[in-house]
């Protein structure tokens, strides 16, 4: 454990990175540089803020599987985006480095989805506390995310749970 105080996450980071990822172009050079095959399957975010994000992703030739519907590996591409837009925004925005990797992932399928999908993740204060919390112990930690995915009709095709793990680096201090 760590005896000098930890500063807290930069708001005004937050906020400007969150403003950014508002961007379509932003998003799109986020998207080439982090993740090139949400290029390629025409990734978007249509919504941020400090809790909430929605990924949508296009349905067509892209997208699709034998059947005629969206692929399963092209919906979890863009619910684990809706969740790991958050976590990465925050730690960017940590004092010191904090590494966080995707430790575990679960979909659940209810019915097709044809035409636009739209992932919807509500959980961004939960993994805000969870970085909080690995910045003031430097412990390793888990947070499980949850995303929802729509068709176009709003009906439910998925339910996705994504387990993020987070740690501060606290003996690296300087960013």
């Amino acid at each position: 454990m760590n005896a000098t105080p930890t500063p807290a996450l930069d708001d005004a980071k937050i906020d400007k990175a969150l403003a950014t990822m508002r961007r379509p172009l932003a998003v799109w050079g986020f998207n080439l540089a982090k993740m090139p095959l949400g290029v390629a399957a025409g990734l978007r975010v249509d919504h941020i803020d400090a809790t909430s994000c929605t990924v949508s992703l296009p349905g067509g030739w892209r997208t699709q599987n034998p059947f005629n519907s969206m692929y399963w590996a092209a919906q979890g591409m863009a619910a684990e985006m809706a969740t790991g837009v958050h976590g990465y925004v925050l730690t960017q925005a940590a004092p010191v480095p904090v590494r966080m990797i995707l430790s575990g992932c679960q979909g659940e399928f209810t019915r097709m989805c044809k035409g636009r999908g739209r992932f919807v993740f509500e959980q961004g204060a939960l993994v805000r506390s969870r970085i909080e919390e690995t910045l003031a112990t430097g412990a390793a930690l888990t947070c499980d995310t949850e995303v929802i995915g729509y068709d176009p009709g709003g009906e439910q095709v998925s339910r996705w749970t994504f387990t993020w793990a987070f740690r501060a680096r606290l003996e690296q201090r300087s960013r």
